[in-house]
């Protein structure tokens, strides 16, 4: 079956979504569980907020084996106030340096990945989708002779900064006394050349169902290989 270079940009396009989501939670998880595992090492205890040094960080009081301690935290929230009690944790080994549990980063990042990763995990759905809906008419339907009736610019679609080509075609079913139009997929180059001399197109239609249908560009086009400039 034939496909177009905007097919294959499209579905590229849902891939690199898919793929960049997938690694964003991938690295999302990951620095999440390296945070759990570090303060599953360390000590709990009950803080409160004395002050706020440079860059609006806030300074904790808390004890620590055997001693009242401080220490900036690095982190800093708009809800934060003198007095506030909060729960840091500690190295045994290390008591001076405390600090809070958050999980801001892999949050974030998370939910972005997961965004990408579900735009394209949906986008390739559908592309896989359509490709079966094709291929199921392509192999399994009924073929049609149609009159071609031009070929033209796709505005609606831009890949490069260039339009594929359409080929539009129509079929007159004499027992319905109904004329059906349809559309190709894209084409990547000028079909003019080729369509010379040629008057009808395979059309695969679902039974009776025309409205599902495949034009098989194979049947009037060569598989050429296409080199812009």
């Amino acid at each position: 079956m034939y496909m177009s270079k905007a097919d294959k940009m499209v579905r590229l396009m849902w891939r690199i979504f898919a793929g960049m989501g997938g690694l964003f939670v991938g690295i999302a998880l990951a620095v999440a569980l390296l945070q759990f595992q570090n303060f599953e090492r360390r000590v709990a205890v009950q803080a409160q907020i004395v002050d706020f040094g440079n860059g609006g960080y806030p300074i904790v009081a808390y004890e620590a084996e055997g001693q009242r301690l401080t220490c900036q935290l690095n982190f800093r929230s708009s809800s934060m106030h003198s007095g506030q009690p909060v729960t840091v944790y500690y190295r045994p080994e290390n008591p001076q340096q405390a600090s809070v549990k958050e999980y801001l980063f892999p949050l974030i990042f998370g939910g972005i990945g997961g965004v990408f990763l579900i735009l394209g995990s949906v986008g390739l759905a559908v592309l896989r989708r359509g490709q079966r809906r094709r291929e199921q008419v392509f192999y399994h339907g009924r073929r049609i002779k149609a009159q071609i009736t031009g070929y033209g610019l796709n505005y609606s679609v831009r890949i490069n900064n260039r339009h594929p080509f359409i080929l539009t075609c129509q079929y007159y079913d004499a027992d319905s006394n109904t004329l059906y139009t349809f559309k190709s997929r894209g084409i990547d180059y000028n079909p003019s050349q080729f369509l010379a001399g040629k008057e009808e197109v395979d059309v695969y239609v679902d039974g009776e169902n025309y409205r599902n249908y495949y034009v098989d560009l194979g049947s009037v086009l060569p598989n050429v290989k296409v080199v812009q400039g």
